[in-house]
C-alpha cells in the first residue's frame, strides 16, 4: 500500500461482558468502578506505545484526560454490543453521546460496529446499509475519521462450525465490497480475518488449505477497492498462529498486518 506506515492499535472497547468476568474474578474485592479502573490502567500502561487506544461510549469520555498525547482517542459509538439480542441483530446507539460531541470533546476518531449477514433479508439490510451512511455522513460533516466494524454471521450456519468455515471467506469478502461503497463514507474497515484457522492445514483441521486461506486474504483486500484495512482476530487461535498467518498473507498480496494498516496521517 503505496504511502501508508503502521499505527499500533489497542481495544478495550468490551462493556458488560468485560465487567463481569472482573466481577467475577475479584468476588468479595469488586467495587462499582472496576471497570473504568481497568481501562485507566490499559490507558496508561499500553497507552504510550499504542497510536490509538480505542473506548466504549460508557467509559471512554471520562477517560480521555488519561490519553498520553502521543496516543490519538477512539471511541465506539455505539451501545453494549454484547447485548443485541433482537432477531435484526441491529447496534443500538449509545444514549449519552452523538456524533456531535466528538470533536467537542477533542476525539477524531469513531468507531462503530455492526452485525452483518450478507445473506439476510435485503430489507433488513438495506436498513443496516442506511445506518451506516448516515454515521459515515455525520462524521464526514464533523471531520471525524469512520472505522467501520462489520461482524458477519449466518442465520444457518453456526459459526466454529466447518460449514461456517467453508463459507466465512465468502461471507468475509461480500461484506468488506458492501461497506467498502463510498456512499458510506467510511475512512478505514476494521473487518475480521476471513478464514477460521481452526480450519487451516497447518494451524488446525486441514478443511481449507494454506493456498486457500492465502488467497482468501487477497481476495478480501481487493474487495475494499483501497479502502484502507484493519484485520481482527475474530476468536482464531492464538496471536502467535494469527501473526504466522497475516505475515504469509502479507507477503503474498502487499497489504500490513492485523494490528497496523492505515493509510499516512490517518492517525494524529
Amino acid at each position: 500500500m503505496p504511502g501508508a506506515r503502521p499505527f499500533h492499535g489497542v481495544a478495550v472497547d468490551a462493556g458488560s461482558g468485560l465487567a463481569a468476568t472482573i466481577k467475577a474474578a475479584r468476588g468479595d474485592r469488586a467495587l462499582p468502578d472496576d471497570l473504568l479502573c481497568f481501562k485507566r490502567a490499559v490507558l496508561q500502561v499500553l497507552g504510550p506505545y499504542a497510536s490509538t487506544v480505542l473506548l466504549d461510549a460508557t467509559c471512554g469520555p471520562a477517560l480521555l484526560p488519561d490519553y498520553p498525547a502521543s496516543c490519538a482517542p477512539m471511541l465506539a459509538y455505539e451501545a453494549d454490543v454484547y447485548h443485541i439480542t433482537e432477531p435484526d441483530r441491529i447496534t443500538a446507539l449509545p444514549e449519552t453521546l452523538t456524533v456531535a460531541d466528538y470533536p467537542r470533546m477533542g476525539v477524531r476518531h469513531l468507531k462503530f460496529f455492526l452485525y452483518y449477514a450478507p445473506d439476510d433479508d435485503p430489507a433488513l439490510n438495506a436498513r443496516k446499509c442506511d445506518l451506516v451512511a448516515r454515521v459515515g455522513a455525520d462524521c464526514a460533516d464533523r471531520g471525524l475519521h469512520f472505522l467501520m466494524e462489520p461482524l458477519v454471521y449466518d442465520r444457518v450456519l453456526r459459526t466454529g462450525s466447518p460449514d461456517f468455515a467453508r463459507a466465512k471467506p465468502d461471507l468475509v469478502q461480500r461484506a468488506v465490497e458492501t461497506f467498502a461503497d463510498p456512499r458510506l463514507r467510511v475512512g478505514t474497515l476494521k473487518i475480521e480475518v476471513p478464514v477460521d484457522l481452526a480450519h487451516v492445514a497447518g494451524f488446525g483441521a486441514p478443511l481449507l488449505s494454506r493456498e486457500e486461506a492465502l488467497r482468501a486474504f487477497r481476495d478480501t483486500a481487493a474487495q475494499a477497492r483501497g479502502l484502507p484495512i484493519v484485520f481482527l482476530s475474530a476468536g482464531c487461535l492464538s496471536i502467535g498462529s494469527r501473526r504466522r498467518c497475516i505475515w504469509r498473507s502479507r507477503r503474498a498480496s502487499g497489504f500490513r498486518d492485523s494490528c497496523a494498516v492505515a493509510r499516512s496521517g490517518r492517525m494524529q
